[in-house]
């Protein structure tokens, strides 16, 4: 797989799931023999997000796949994993007591 072809994956997903990153010729993507969670070798795309005063990275991580030609997981700007087949229901329980103890005012 290419830098391109990993490139266009991650931007179909972005634009399925409605991510507001910034995608393409110039963004950072390095290819690992393997990461995490990936079986065999992923493109990691490091993808900016808009202008925040939320603190995070600014940054969305794509985890793409060369064996199965997909987004296998992100990596959010305040670094938790999300993957696309899980269900999104906010914060895991284990999420929030990580924010917590981070020192964020978490409401329940």
């Amino acid at each position: 797989m290419t830098k391109q072809e990993a490139l266009e994956i991650a931007t179909a997903f972005r634009d399925r799931q409605g991510y507001e990153t910034t995608i393409d010729a110039g963004t950072d993507a390095r290819l690992y023999d393997s990461m995490e969670g990936v079986t065999g070798a992923a493109w990691v795309i490091e993808a900016p997000l808009p202008p925040s005063t939320i603190e995070g990275t600014n940054t969305i991580t794509y985890v793409v796949s060369v064996v199965e030609k997909r987004v296998e997981y992100i990596i959010n700007s305040s670094g938790f994993i999300k993957r696309p087949d899980e269900l999104d229901m906010g914060f895991s329980d284990d999420e929030l007591d990580e924010l917590r103890e981070m020192g964020f005012d978490v409401l329940d």
